[in-house]
């Protein structure tokens, strides 16, 4: 019957990014309809008129004054920069600020009391009044809570919403964002709860992208001591045809793609390169904000021991080895397996060097040579106090870095047979797959030392096959792998300062 209800209606505005945004809106006469989409969870919405309640919406609620259960956890939040909390409503006839963003848990059952459930989804919100917002406002502010001269942690960040019946250009909110201060993110966070596999993520928005009506987006600042309006007019911020056709931007385009999973569920930690990256922090890197989820994983790197980040732009040009160390969370507590895969590697310079090191066991795995690696972890996690269902967005001071990604682009770096000089030829062995010998061979134009190794599948040197001066001429060498266990190995051949691989498949 809500299907039929709907497509009755006629939609005023629907978000083009209908992946990212949950919140539809249909216009009918004089009234409007906003449509939640999805399933039980977190949704990030606003008010579209100046005078609209929290108990309008018509939703179950709790946790809050006037509410059905109102000393149970709350189910609607705010955000209060200068307070750095979350505070929830002080009852549910207090007003929506229209241009204030909301974190409201919508259940699924609206009738708790009563057997089976009651609603469903899509829910629909009837807003009996007329929405002839034009202009909004909304405070800013930055606020060096611990006194240590910089905007770290949870400082800066500001929950804003699209209090508008369009959708809005993200590139035009960051222009106006600009205007008020140059230290600003170029980016809106946007929660996805179906991201990751059902994970949950915050996407990060760029130019190209839009807001959809009624959508809470997450803003930073990072000058100390920021305190401002910002005057949110329809008429220069909503989205014209070009901002609708241009592509979004999509993390599957960066460089790296590092992707931890545990189960079907997984987080992405994104690096990319560009003439305009930096070592150090720098407008392109994308800070990580936290799963709304229970039981979420999360996957980030960290820059300079204090920001953490869930995308980082480094220079395209390399000129020295760097470390990034690389942070996970999960709140299971029981031990459990988890798997690193990554993407994109060959859009990097074939003589960069790419190694994730396990710290916890020692281990170091070559990425352009092996597609995974699994662990076990014991998460370890203290249970929250009791009745804290506060969504914990923000970094974590205390969280340990038990992996390290090191990017060498120096002249030991890694190259392809394709791209050897003329002076050797690493020759593929034969045969290959084989079972349990196989012959490597190579061929030198000069006089050199030559080291050759073979190397598993996560990294680990299992023999060493040559290490002495080889004379001109053709080379070859049968290795005896009948002690190993079938899978993928490295043959990497070392002549000076240059490494040469091929890879091997044993199967038994």
């Amino acid at each position: 019957m809500l299907l039929l209800l709907l497509a009755a209606i006629s939609p005023y505005k629907v978000c083009a990014q209908d992946t990212v945004s949950e919140i539809l809106l249909f216009q009918s006469d004089s009234s409007y309809t906003m449509a939640l989409t999805g399933s039980e969870g977190w949704k990030m919405i606003t008010s579209p008129a100046n005078d609209l309640t929290f108990s309008d919406l018509g939703l179950r609620m709790q946790g809050i004054p006037g509410s059905a259960f109102p000393n149970s956890w709350s189910s609607i939040y705010y955000w209060d920069e200068k307070k750095g909390e979350f505070l929830i409503p002080r009852s549910t006839r207090e007003s929506i600020h229209p241009a204030q963003g909301y974190m409201i848990y919508v259940f699924e059952d609206d009738e708790l009391k009563q057997e089976g459930i009651q609603g469903g989804f899509p829910k629909s919100l009837k807003i009996n009044r007329p929405i002839q917002l034009n202009n909004a406002h909304v405070e800013l502010t930055a606020t060096d809570h611990n006194d240590n001269g910089r905007i770290d942690g949870k400082e800066g960040w500001n929950l804003i919403a699209n209090p508008f019946a369009t959708e809005i250009s993200v590139a035009k909110v960051i222009e106006q964002l600009q205007q008020i201060d140059q230290h600003v993110s170029p980016h809106v966070w946007v929660w996805k709860p179906d991201a990751g596999n059902g994970n949950g993520q915050f996407i990060i928005l760029r130019e190209g992208s839009t807001l959809a009506p009624l959508q809470s987006f997450w803003v930073r600042y990072l000058t100390p001591g920021l305190d401002a309006v910002f005057p949110m007019d329809h008429s220069m911020l909503e989205a014209d045809q070009r901002d609708r056709e241009r592509d979004l931007p999509n993390l599957r385009e960066t460089t790296l793609k590092l992707k931890l999973s545990r189960n079907s569920q997984y987080d992405s930690y994104n690096l990319t390169f560009s003439e305009e990256g930096s070592i150090d922090m720098d407008y392109g890197d994308a800070f990580k904000l936290f799963s709304m989820k229970e039981d979420a994983l999360n996957l980030f790197g960290s820059i300079g021991g204090s920001s953490y980040l869930a995308l980082n732009m480094l220079p395209d040009q390399l000129d020295a080895r760097m470390e990034i160390p690389i942070h996970f969370t999960a709140e299971e507590e029981d031990r459990g397996e988890f798997t690193f895969t990554w993407e994109d590697l060959e859009d990097l310079p074939a003589g960069w060097q790419v190694m994730l090191t396990d710290k916890a066991s020692g281990t170091q795995i070559d990425l352009r040579n092996n597609d995974r690696y699994s662990f076990y972890h014991n998460t370890d996690v203290e249970p929250s106090p009791a009745g804290d269902d506060t969504p914990d967005l923000f970094e974590d001071d205390g969280i340990v870095s038990r992996f390290l990604l090191t990017i060498d682009p120096g002249t030991a770096s890694l190259q392809t047979a394709e791209e050897q000089p003329q002076a050797v030829q690493f020759n593929p062995n034969y045969p290959n797959p084989f079972n349990p010998t196989t012959t490597i061979s190579f061929e030198l134009q000069e006089r050199a030392h030559i080291t050759l190794s073979v190397w598993n599948y996560v990294g680990q040197k299992v023999a060493t096959l040559i290490d002495e001066v080889r004379e001109v001429g053709e080379h070859r060498i049968v290795w005896n792998a009948a002690n190993m266990p079938s899978g993928f190995y490295i043959a990497k051949l070392e002549i000076g300062e240059k490494t040469f691989v091929r890879k091997m498949t044993l199967i038994k």
